[in-house]
């Protein structure tokens, strides 16, 4: 049987091994096929689709945030943060992807030049193009980097093409243009009239049916925060600092070689000659701060080990089940190198300052410590400026409101200062009032204002300004002034402005109004450039339609 068996497969071996690769063929085919419901079409791949991108790509979203990083860098001069980049990725993507589809050409090589001579980051301190800026920064990128900025140039003419169709022409309407220029080209003269408001001091002396009705008005601002009553246990820098052993020549220098900037150089430090070996010159500078080094580096490695402690120590105190007060809390204090210290109940704002200095670093306290309660009577490992502390939870004060009596001085001390910004109110209706009445006599402004000032017994002091323009704003004009010529015809006296200092009266002198007519030249040019404006808002108004639109679409499917 089995020489028969041999003999047959030595006489159709190739007839066998055919069928055999047939069948094997046959079967791939079949499991591997998709629609057979075999192999791996019960595999499925998340998409997040954006236009024609799969944002839950990693190439698609990084392409996205790494080209709208270049753009921002090359548009703006700086490098964008995380929320920037996103706000500008998007649209930005969405108006490239409306570029395909319209097919605006790519620029030319000319105006690849002329787009780049505008770029501000390639600009000098005085706003002109810098050849040198722009050959640097090629040069310091790679060749396939250098590539993507050639594209993300050209596709950001592009898009500019895309921004210019969807603005149009625009609206505007004839009453839109005349408001502008009435804002903007109005000739004013005017007088100010400033009052001292650190010289106002009225004689006030609340009753004390005063503070309690203040205080039952405004009870919310007087409640009493939550506090946590806790201890903790101290790992002190000064104690790990006796324990650091010398640091060898090898680790000083490589801590400084990690970075050289936290070591300025002293102010008498010769400065490096360029023809200087560079070698030579990083060796020179750090000797001079090498005993900088050593103090930094002593320092690190201190607080590195007051963190070590401090963790091992909550490490062992959870082992161990110790409470404060136990002699096994105690046998582990000593043999961390610990102190135990009470600490005054605190709420979430007023960390006590024997524990640190550093907002910070309180903040991490305060956080901390309100996230400790009966299920969880331990911190972390805290690290602050001297050293490291670990939090014990003793008791939560909630929050409650006070009596009266627990915060009177502080209700007499508001409600002294509410009523004095009231006085202050009121004393700039009556200087108003009685500057138009004198102004009603003939008196000039700042007469008249002088005249009721020493009447209410303060300070004053007047000045104008003439024959200015808002779009030509003088020096004096602040913008609270600015924002009150808005009301004002000519003769009016604005109300008070108050201000944390002092108080301004303006009187409007002479108001000229410009011609608001086709006749005058800047009518074109203000209409022009509402016309930019309202083009330019209607064109992102379609782009973030647009956006948003897909952006909903984008919930993940499957493949």
């Amino acid at each position: 049987m089995i020489s028969w068996i041999q003999n047959t497969f030595q006489k159709h071996f190739r007839i066998i091994f055919a069928l055999l690769l047939i069948v094997i063929i046959i079967s791939f085919v079949f499991v591997t096929n998709a629609s057979s419901g075999l192999g791996r079409a019960d595999r499925h791949m998340a998409t997040k689709p954006f236009f024609d991108l799969n944002l839950a790509s990693p190439v698609d979203s990084e392409r996205l945030s790494r080209d709208a990083a270049l753009s921002i860098e090359l548009q703006y001069g700086f490098p964008a943060n995380g929320e920037m980049l996103q706000r500008f990725a998007y649209p930005r993507y969405t108006e490239l992807y409306l570029a395909n589809r319209l097919r605006i050409p790519a620029p030319t090589a000319s105006e690849k030049i002329e787009h780049i001579r505008g770029l501000r980051r390639f600009a000098s301190q005085n706003g002109q193009f810098d050849a040198a800026a722009y050959r640097a920064f090629r040069e310091s990128r790679p060749a396939a980097v250098q590539g993507e900025i050639d594209r993300v140039i050209s596709d950001d003419i592009r898009i500019e093409r895309i921004h210019t169709l969807l603005s149009g022409p625009g609206y505007v309407l004839p009453a839109d243009v005349k408001q502008i220029l009435e804002e903007q080209d109005t000739v004013w003269t005017i007088d100010i009239a400033t009052i001292d408001r650190a010289g106002f001091a009225p004689a006030i002396t609340p009753a004390a049916a005063d503070i309690e009705d203040y205080f039952k008005k405004n009870t919310f601002r007087y409640t009493i925060a939550p506090k946590v009553n806790a201890s903790c246990a101290e790992f002190p820098l000064a104690t790990a600092l006796a324990s650091v052993p010398p640091a060898t020549p090898e680790q000083l220098r490589a801590f400084y070689d990690a970075n050289p900037a936290r070591f300025p150089q002293p102010a008498d430090a010769p400065p490096a000659a360029e023809s200087a070996d560079p070698k030579t010159a990083a060796d020179a500078a750090y000797e001079r701060v090498r005993a900088q080094v050593a103090d930094a580096y002593r320092a690190e490695q201190a607080m590195r080990a007051t963190g070590q402690a401090a963790s091992d120590f909550a490490v062992a105190l959870f082992d161990s089940g110790a409470k404060p007060g136990a002699k096994a809390f105690a046998d582990l204090l000593f043999d961390h190198k610990a102190t135990y210290r009470e600490i005054p109940a605190f709420d979430a704002d007023h960390v006590p300052p024997e524990l640190t200095a550093d907002p910070r670093v309180a903040r991490q306290i305060a956080a901390q410590a309100f996230s400790l309660g009966e299920d969880r009577r331990v911190s972390d490992a805290i690290q602050t400026e001297r050293g490291s502390i670990v939090l014990f939870w003793n008791s939560t004060i909630p929050e409650r409101e006070p009596a009266l009596e627990e915060v009177r001085d502080r209700v007499a001390s508001d409600y002294t200062e509410n009523e004095k910004r009231r006085l202050f109110t009121e004393l700039g209706r009556t200087l108003r009032a009685a500057a138009e009445a004198s102004l009603q006599s003939g008196k000039p402004f700042a007469e008249a204002a002088t005249a009721a000032a020493a009447a209410a017994a303060v300070k004053i002091e007047t000045s104008s300004l003439a024959g200015f323009t808002r779009r030509e704003p003088p020096a004096g004009l602040t913008p609270q002034i600015g924002a009150a010529l808005q009301t004002l015809n000519q003769g009016d006296i604005s109300t008070m402005i108050a201000t944390p200092d002092k108080g301004i009266l303006v009187y409007a002198r002479a108001k000229t109004l410009p011609d608001a007519t086709e006749a005058n030249p800047r009518y074109t040019e203000a209409r022009d450039e509402i016309a930019a404006y309202h083009g330019r808002a209607a064109a992102a108004a379609y782009i973030n339609d647009l956006m948003n639109k897909e952006l909903n679409r984008t919930a993940t499917v499957t493949e």
